[in-house]
């Protein structure tokens, strides 16, 4: 009898190095975010709160952080997308 639990199987080594390396591909491309945009992207994008949480840490409005967190995500795409990363 196995120990595994039915359906899983061991992670595979080249998929676990592919994930790495998206993941540092993300970090550097958030990293690398015009500041006027990282802020409120990190915030609102990464640690998920409210456009008006945000608003009020870094003394914006809610409308001027969604707006920042939208042209955030379009470059993001833009740089992942000619890295190969979708």
């Amino acid at each position: 009898m196995e120990d595994r639990e039915i359906g899983r199987t061991a992670p595979d080594p080249a998929d676990a190095l592919l994930r790495r390396e998206r993941m540092e591909a993300v970090r550097e491309a958030v990293d690398a975010l015009p500041p006027e945009l990282k802020g409120p992207f990190v915030l609102a994008g990464i640690e998920g709160l409210s456009h008006e949480e945000t608003a009020l840490r870094l003394s914006l409005s809610p409308k001027a952080v969604e707006s920042k967190v939208y042209r955030a995500r379009k470059l993001l795409s833009k740089r992942l997308s000619k890295a190969g990363i979708r």
